[in-house]
């Protein structure tokens, strides 16, 4: 029916010189999908709510439900 569950893996690293607290991921999926983004479910987010020394990482991992449309990408 055109539609598929596609993975994501956010990694964070504070690559700055300044300490960091809760670091923000904002990715427009639906720009990359645009028939649309049925619905996302986060399976690990070590990013909300902490703090981010010098080159410590954070991870968000979803995975997005999308419908291509008639669309056959690039996705």
């Amino acid at each position: 029916d055109g539609t598929y569950d596609v993975g994501y893996k956010f990694i964070v690293e504070n690559t700055g010189d300044v300490y960091i607290t809760d670091p923000v991921i904002d990715d427009d999926l639906n720009a990359a999908y645009p028939a649309g983004v049925v619905s996302r479910n986060v399976t690990k987010d070590t990013c909300t709510g902490t703090a981010l020394d010098l080159g410590d990482t954070c991870e968000v991992e979803l995975v997005a439900r999308v419908k291509t449309g008639n669309s056959t990408g690039p996705f």
